[in-house]
């Protein structure tokens, strides 16, 4: 199993190595200042919002870099990051609702601390983007393990053709 892994991984580097030198895609570093950036959801040709791994949400406008933070994230997400960079704690995906533009639907998933003891887990919700700021924030999926450890809870985020919404989660090493 750890070869197949290794094996995919690598196939996907070259991969995309093998893409971008195929069409000559240039690299261009529109916002700087963003704290560990992780994911990122295309709200126009000219705005988009990006999570940050140490718990903030941004909002970037690509013309000029500059940055606006999106307040109303659950109290419950963990953004401690007290172990550096190894540390998985804190905001991880955001996927805009097919539906968007008419109805101001984001996904998304992070770190969520146990309420009731320690630990933490993967947690998926939505919320309204209004103006600059989350509401109507509402569970949609909870792990059901907390652990202490900090290693990876993933949370890719995909909205599927079938109107569907799908959530990876995983890497948890239970000891």
């Amino acid at each position: 199993m750890k070869i197949t892994l290794h094996l995919s991984l690598l196939s996907l580097m070259l991969c995309s190595i093998s893409f971008a030198y195929a069409y000559d895609i240039e690299r261009k570093e529109v916002a700087s200042r963003l704290l560990r950036p992780w994911d990122i959801a295309f709200l126009s040709e000219t705005h988009a919002l990006v999570t940050e791994k140490e718990g903030g949400l941004q909002r970037v406008d690509l013309r000029d870099g500059s940055l606006t933070s999106i307040s109303g994230l659950p109290d419950e997400l963990d953004n401690r990051n007290k172990r550096g960079l190894g540390d998985n704690s804190g905001l991880f995906g955001v996927k805009l609702d097919p539906d968007f533009a008419a109805k101001g639907w984001v996904y998304f998933s992070f770190a969520a601390k146990n309420p009731k003891s320690v630990g933490t887990t993967t947690k998926v919700i939505s919320a309204r983007l209004k103006g600059t700021k989350l509401v109507d924030n509402e569970t949609l999926w909870l792990a059901t393990h907390y652990s202490e450890d900090r290693h990876h809870y993933r949370g890719g985020l995909v909205c599927g053709a079938d109107e569907k919404r799908y959530v990876t989660a995983g890497a948890l090493l239970f000891t």
